[in-house]
């Protein structure tokens, strides 16, 4: 072989090597490669004998902290835009109880990865244990910049990964 011809091949193999490492790189740096596997609000997450859904997501320029019977008596103003209230259906189709603490089993991100704050205290669902068959439903509340979209994570000391649901702002009513 000539020397042209080897060199021509060396730089079509270069070219094309250089053109797999830009489609890779352009890859990893797509969020939604990270987020392949979420799940839409709409649909039901199993695991270890837990079936978990997401049945409305809404969002609040203030949440009632303390209440006398019926009347707010401190409102809290969100700090970084808007509350994102999520109300969440989890079924316990296990053998065993669950113990299930809210503040720690989810989690709130937006795209980027950066996590909101977990409003404690004012939602309806506490620490508690979902006993076999039994169904809980709740809300959690997190206050969150505006983002579209958001990822809610769902993790308890039985997963290894945690679940994620996406919510769009289209999802939010």
């Amino acid at each position: 072989m000539n020397k042209v011809k080897i060199i021509s091949l060396i730089a079509i193999f270069s070219i094309i090597v250089i053109l797999v490492i830009i489609f890779i790189l352009l890859r990893l740096n797509n969020p939604d490669t990270y987020h392949k596997n979420a799940l839409s609000i709409k649909e039901t997450a199993t695991t270890h004998g837990l079936n978990i859904s997401i049945n409305k997501v809404t969002t609040k320029d203030n949440i009632c902290i303390e209440k006398d019977g019926f009347n707010c008596t401190n409102n809290f103003k969100s700090v970084y835009g808007r509350f994102i209230v999520i109300n969440f259906t989890i079924e316990n189709q296990d053998n065993e109880p669950l113990s299930f603490y809210p503040a720690s089993a989810f989690n709130l991100a937006n795209k980027d990865g950066d996590q909101a704050y977990f409003v404690e205290g004012v939602d309806d669902i506490k620490d508690t244990i979902i006993e076999p068959g039994n169904t809980i439903s709740g809300t959690i509340s997190f206050d969150v910049v505006i983002d579209d979209p958001y990822y809610l994570y769902y993790q308890d000391n039985l997963t290894e990964t945690p679940i994620e649901f996406k919510i769009n702002e289209a999802n939010i009513k």
